[in-house]
């Protein structure tokens, strides 16, 4: 199903690599974990789709230098100019490199942008720390300023059908599906490489949000994640049962009198760097609900 093009070499750099989808849709395959100076910030997965004479793009890439590796990338595959670029949510890897794109239409569902204006500045300086050396990448004005906006819950743009849904109380996301294929995205909700990333999130939103979306597609579906590969509907269900079984596992450690010091339950403590802040971001947020 995926296919690599020659054209890699031409444009070289921190990128991932582009994988042509069948005819008509590519995609952008990120780093796994977060992003530092190595990986120059491409964690986060793009996805490309061609309607007629436009390319839309699901992501803005994490920095401008990104950004326009991507285009390379494209241009080479023989996908055409990025004409519109949808931001899912307002995360930095998504996010910053979004104005690289010159002359693409930069759309976001109305509660992501703002979203965006609040955090963005912070989301620069926190990004700018990651990177580290790499932190020039950014350039001087990264912030991206979405002029299209949707609303409302659910709605077609370009190509998409898309779902408003929830990451945290505060933070919307938007899952897409390629209209009249079988392919969806699932930004900010679903992870190909290891559990979901809870930092600014919530396991019950989470949760709740993954099977909205898994009970809306077919058994043949196939979910891009924010990192790694792509995803079936199973593995979205397990990834809400996974966040359930969290949840319920930190209620019974503070039912018991446990400290958030101690040392969580083998499945929490181990495996996967995400388990263990997974465990302490849902402590937080359970303590005063439990208490």
């Amino acid at each position: 199903m995926l296919a690599a093009p020659p054209a890699q070499a031409a444009c070289s750099g921190p990128g991932g690599r582009l994988h042509a989808l069948g005819t008509g849709a590519w995609w952008i395959e990120a780093a796994s974990g977060d992003s530092n100076a190595s990986n120059r910030g491409a964690t986060a997965n793009l996805w490309a789709v061609r309607q007629g004479r436009a390319l839309w793009l699901v992501g803005g890439a994490g920095t401008p230098v990104l950004a326009r590796q991507a285009t390379c990338l494209l241009r080479e595959a023989g996908a055409g100019r990025v004409t519109d670029v949808i931001l899912p949510w307002p995360h930095a890897e998504l996010t910053l490199g979004a104005k690289a794109f010159e002359g693409a239409r930069l759309w976001a569902h109305a509660d992501t942008a703002e979203a965006m204006r609040q955090r963005c500045p912070r989301c620069v300086e926190r990004m700018a720390q990651r990177l580290g050396v790499a932190a020039s990448d950014l350039g001087d004005d990264p912030i991206p300023r979405p002029t299209q906006l949707l609303r409302g819950a659910q709605g077609r743009v370009g190509p998409f059908d898309w779902w408003r849904l929830q990451r945290a109380d505060e933070t919307a996301v938007l899952a897409l599906r390629w209209r009249g294929h079988a392919l969806w995205s699932a930004h900010g909700l679903a992870w190909g490489d290891g559990p979901p990333d809870l930092r600014d999130g919530d396991a019950l939103h989470l949760a709740r949000s993954l099977d909205q979306l898994q009970a809306a597609m077919p058994g043949t579906a196939r979910v891009l994640p924010e990192q790694g590969p792509w995803m079936a509907p199973a593995q979205l269900r397990a990834q809400r049962d996974e966040m359930r079984r969290l949840v319920d596992a930190v209620d019974a450690a503070l039912r018991r009198g446990d400290l958030v010091t101690d040392t969580p339950p083998p499945a929490w403590a181990g495996g996967h760097p995400r388990q263990s802040l997974n465990w302490q971001r849902t402590w937080s947020q359970r303590e005063a609900v439990v208490f």
